[in-house]
Order: C-alpha cells, then sequence, then structure tokens
C-alpha cells in the first residue's frame, strides 16, 4: 500500500463517503500493522478527516487533540520504544491515574495488568498508546 497515495485521496474527495471510508480503513489497517506513516503535512485536509474518524496517529507532529473545551498538545512519545515487561506505564492519550504493568510484549501488541486492582489482560495495540511512568 502507498500511504501517501491513500491520504491524498481521502484529501481530495469532495466529501467523506463510502469510498473514502474504505481508503481511510484501509490506511488504519496499513498503520496498525506497522507499516510507515504518510506525509501527513503535505495532505492537510486528509489528515484532519483521517485524524476525525480514527484518532490522532504515529506522525502527526503538532496536531492537538480536544478532550470537551481544552485542547492539549499531545504528550512526547520518545521513551516508548523502550516499553519492557516489568514496565510500570500510563496511556499517553489519556490524563488519568491508572497504571499499568506490562506483562508481555510481542510486537506490535502490548500486554499489561492494572495496577489497582483490576481483573483480566489489558492489551494495547502498539506501545505509541503508552508512556513509562518515572
Amino acid at each position: 500500500m502507498d500511504p501517501d497515495a491513500a491520504l491524498r485521496m481521502i484529501d481530495d474527495a469532495d466529501r467523506v463517503d463510502a469510498e473514502t471510508r474504505e481508503v481511510m480503513q484501509g490506511l488504519h489497517g496499513w498503520l496498525s500493522r506497522g507499516g510507515f506513516a504518510p506525509d501527513w503535512d503535505a495532505y492537510p485536509t486528509g489528515a484532519r478527516r483521517f485524524r476525525k474518524a480514527y484518532g490522532p496517529q504515529r506522525g502527526m507532529r503538532g496536531m492537538t487533540t480536544t478532550r470537551g473545551h481544552a485542547t492539549k498538545k499531545r504528550p512526547s512519545r520518545i521513551a516508548h520504544a523502550t516499553i519492557q515487561i516489568g514496565d510500570i506505564v500510563q496511556r499517553s492519550d489519556v490524563d488519568g491515574k491508572n497504571r499499568y504493568v506490562v506483562v508481555n510484549v510481542r510486537e506490535p501488541w502490548i500486554y499489561t495488568r492494572q495496577i489497582s486492582g483490576g481483573l483480566g489482560i489489558i492489551t494495547f495495540p502498539s506501545s505509541h498508546m503508552l508512556r513509562k511512568v518515572t
């Protein structure tokens, strides 16, 4: 798949119709399987449409997420590549208090267990969704 071509098609569409949603779904699948990101800055309308449907993605520099009336800058994701078993992590997209311990890493999935008494294993589709707690 050529992610730049897919993002260009999303950007060039007059409106988000079934065909555009299908291209967006394909691009999301490509990214979630670890494919390289398109040039988000080259196609701002396509990037905005994609972010609205699937949330911020890897490589979307400077884009913000909106929570209610406040707009927050996305947290830095520098330390995510080094997540290992036993690390204490939090979700990087939410300013919550829940902390998790990493119990297994099988790329691209991260398996965690909630520290504060949560039952079961919680999986995250990539290390980009987590940040280490220091």
